[in-house]
C-alpha cells in the first residue's frame, strides 16, 4: 500500500530563494521565495504586469535573477535553461 503524503515525508522538488529581477532601475519582482513539492499542484495568480511571467522565465532559466537562486532537487539551476519548461 502507498504511504500517504504528509508534511514530514514530502520531497522538495523546486525552490526559489529570495529571487528579485530588476531591469535598469525598475524592480519587476522582489524577494520571491517559493517551495514546490513532489506531486503538488500550484497556481500563481495576479494582475497583468505584476511579474508572473518574469518569475516563470527565471525558474525556466530564460533570464537570470538580479538576486536569489533557483534550485531543483537541491541543485542550483539558476540561469540554466533546459531543466524546466512551461506553456
Amino acid at each position: 500500500m502507498t504511504k500517504p503524503i504528509t508534511k514530514e515525508n514530502r520531497r522538495l522538488k523546486l525552490e526559489t530563494k529570495n529571487v528579485s529581477v530588476q531591469f535598469e532601475d525598475k524592480k519587476i519582482i522582489e524577494d520571491i521565495s517559493v517551495r514546490l513539492y513532489e506531486n503538488e499542484l500550484v497556481c500563481i495568480l495576479g494582475l497583468s504586469g505584476v511579474g508572473k511571467t518574469t518569475l516563470f522565465n527565471v525558474i525556466a532559466g530564460l533570464i537570470s535573477p538580479s538576486e536569489g537562486i533557483v534550485e531543483m532537487n537541491g541543485t542550483d539551476i539558476t540561469g540554466k535553461s533546459g531543466n524546466i519548461s512551461y506553456m
